[in-house]
């Protein structure tokens, strides 16, 4: 019954005293097992990930496609250099939090996220809960505004669809213009 830090005697009876003891001893025993829980997932390879206790409004994320999008595109396994997964290895969709409806958000888009060569038809507007955004797993570094939703994840839904269509401005220079394209089917 004395206080650490100061060894002056507390006067607790001896009932108090095993409360104190009991109640730490619990705090001790919780911190061990988190502790334990922790370090058993980092081996396993998972970053241990504190739940999440709000679900929160769905967001509204963005992709450009060759074709119209299929959220539920499974992955063919495939690998490249490093092992590292390739984007039609892990599947999904490939998004951007970044309203690229707008012509020069798409522009900058397309020149910092789509290969030399490549040049997509669609720009598509999607629906995912906030959990459904996950990090790309074929990108070593983190993009903030972009991420990967996986397929067939639960609450993900097409909202919008525009086609892209490329018209010469008065200077000459070639501008992304887009027209919404009716979801059918969907």
């Amino acid at each position: 019954g004395r206080d650490l830090a100061t060894q002056h005697h507390l006067s607790l009876t001896p009932a108090q005293q095993r409360q104190m003891l009991t109640e730490g001893s619990i705090q001790a025993v919780g911190s061990a097992l988190m502790l334990y829980g922790g370090v058993r997932s980092f081996l396993r390879g998972r970053v241990p990930v504190a739940p999440q206790t709000a679900q929160g409004p769905p967001v509204r994320v963005f992709t450009t496609t060759d074709a119209p999008v299929d959220l539920g595109r499974a992955g063919t396994g495939a690998t490249g250099p490093g092992g590292v997964p390739t984007p039609r290895g892990v599947g999904g969709t490939f998004v951007t939090t970044t309203d690229i409806t707008n012509p020069r958000a798409l522009e900058l888009h397309l020149q910092r996220n789509v290969p030399p060569g490549s040049m997509p038809r669609y720009v598509t507007e999607v629906e995912v809960p906030p959990q459904g955004v996950r990090i790309d797993p074929t990108e070593p570094r983190i993009i903030l505004q972009n991420g990967w939703v996986a397929p067939n994840t639960p609450g993900a839904r097409v909202v919008r669809v525009w086609e892209i269509r490329w018209v010469q401005d008065p200077r000459g220079f070639d501008v992304p213009t887009l027209v919404e394209v009716p979801l059918t089917g969907r």
